[in-house]
């Protein structure tokens, strides 16, 4: 993400110097809590958290995503990777935020974990049980899963 827009996100009215001074510290305070200068860096005035310092469950749960998306239909590493997703997906993505980009990424997400559980579902060798608490798993973190994939 842009640096600029996530100071003026954080801090709206404090002007562009202000901002950026506040910026500048947090940033600092926030490798120093994550015990690394690496864990944030800034180039070209992007801001990123380094996966190689960080462990960020949202990448962790997209990965799994991937690799069930990737597999060959049928395989049983469409079960594994959703199995693995389930794990890490622990409900909708910043769901108390209203920012237009919260929600597309939310919805993103959801929608993601929604075609990977039918995709799962209907191909899997997995015994109708296992498949029905797929879906309890995923509808109990994220009820609203449950529009997207037709359950009741």
């Amino acid at each position: 993400m842009l640096a600029d827009a996530v100071a003026e996100q954080l801090w709206p009215g404090d002007g562009r110097e202000g901002r950026q001074k506040a910026f500048d510290v947090t940033v600092a305070r926030l490798r120093r809590l994550l015990g690394s200068d690496a864990a944030v860096s800034i180039s070209d005035r992007r801001v990123r958290l380094n996966p190689q310092c960080v462990w960020i469950d949202a990448r962790a749960l997209l990965e799994r995503l991937s690799e069930g998306e990737a597999a060959t239909e049928g395989s049983p590493a469409v079960a594994a990777a959703l199995e693995a997703a389930l794990t890490l997906y622990r409900g909708p993505c910043l769901a108390d935020s209203r920012e237009s980009w919260a929600v597309a990424a939310r919805e993103r997400i959801r929608s993601r974990v929604a075609a990977l559980l039918l995709r799962a579902s209907r191909s899997s060798a997995a015994p109708a049980s296992e498949r029905d608490e797929w879906v309890l798993r995923a509808t109990a973190a994220d009820p609203d899963i449950a529009r997207l994939i037709g359950a009741r």
